[in-house]
């Protein structure tokens, strides 16, 4: 049975139109200050931290201010599966797009760090898909518009975020493009389905085969960075 879409009220609608000035504003200005009071190495965990907490913060505001709930009107569960074409197209295939960084960077990263790759893949994952995929889910309008003003501010939030560490376009620009195409696909499921737990698993495989911790925090330096 289709899940019906709620219909939030003209100021929640606004509310949700508008939060991505908070999200990337504050996040912005927390890169920001992180860069200025961390050592550079570890300035990226305190911003993720006041990115994660902006999010929580947004839907804060739309649960007690606009009343307004994203998270009820979700799927949660993994059954009944999607159709096989759809996963194929919208979730298998993004989660696979950053498998060659993984086969050239794995040898250089410390076995002790996969942990860290896999604690920060699952929190980042989360949060990162319960904002972009299931609070915009709900943006009024026709679905191409949402999902390429989803994705599109998806993608530039990374360029916001990986500019000062990495500022070479040899890894923005593949950067911004690869989730550029993940937060098509993955708001195109979440069109269907409405089910956050798919895009949050592509997700956190993606985040995984990108080895984010080792490679972001500067413990390791491939060679052809």
């Amino acid at each position: 049975m289709k899940r019906k879409k709620p219909d939030p009220r003209k100021n929640s609608r606004l509310f949700i139109i508008l939060s991505p000035i908070i999200v990337l504003t504050f996040t912005w200005l927390g890169v920001k200050w992180c860069i200025t009071s961390f050592p550079d190495h570890i300035s990226w965990i305190p911003a993720f931290a006041g990115y994660y907490l902006t999010i929580g913060i947004v839907f804060l505001l739309s649960i007690l201010i606009f009343r307004f709930n994203p998270l009820k009107h979700l799927d949660y569960n993994l059954k009944p599966r999607p159709r096989f074409p759809l996963l194929l197209w919208t979730i298998i295939l993004p989660a696979l797009l950053p498998l060659a960084a993984f086969i050239t960077q794995a040898q250089y990263v410390p076995s002790h760090l996969f942990f860290f790759i896999l604690l920060f893949a699952l929190i980042n994952s989360f949060f990162e898909e319960i904002y972009w995929r299931g609070f915009l889910a709900f943006i009024p309008g026709p679905n191409s518009i949402r999902i390429l003003l989803s994705a599109s501010l998806f993608s530039f939030s990374h360029f916001l975020f990986w500019d000062h560490w990495y500022p070479s376009p040899i890894i923005m620009i593949p950067t911004v493009v690869s989730t550029l195409i993940m937060g098509i696909l993955w708001m195109h499921f979440m069109n269907k389905k409405k089910n956050i737990i798919y895009p949050i698993l592509s997700h956190m495989f993606v985040d995984i085969l990108n080895l984010s911790v080792a490679v972001y925090s500067g413990l390791i330096n491939p060679p052809h960075f």
